[in-house]
């Protein structure tokens, strides 16, 4: 199991389901998920997308400890945290939740 962490309209989500990965999508902005599910299934791999979860990456409480198999947040959503407080605990939340050598790819500009 894969979560993409800020998943955005599904980019990643789709290409990962295509290689027949299950996903879980999870994003803050419910008109995200709204679009984020209409694009996945309009690429006809809905039944990969486990789950489209409405969800800060700096509370991944809903998911328990060492959970996902790879962990994604690419694209800019700790761009979108202001603080360093914030990224770093958003930094803490991903490494929880993935699995004990699981790869987590993440991609920020803010310094």
């Amino acid at each position: 199991m894969i979560l993409d962490a800020g998943g955005g309209p599904s980019r990643y989500s789709i290409q990962l389901a295509n290689r027949g990965y299950s996903v879980i999508l999870l994003n803050l902005v419910p008109e995200m998920l709204k679009t984020a599910r209409r694009r996945v299934k309009e690429a006809g791999v809905l039944g990969r997308i486990n789950q489209f979860v409405q969800g800060s990456i700096e509370d991944l409480s809903i998911f328990p400890d060492k959970k996902f198999d790879a962990v994604l947040c690419l694209g800019g959503p700790l761009n979108h945290l202001l603080r360093a407080e914030q990224r770093e605990k958003a930094a803490r939340e991903l490494l929880r939740v993935a699995r004990k050598g699981a790869p987590i790819f993440v991609s920020s500009s803010v310094a």
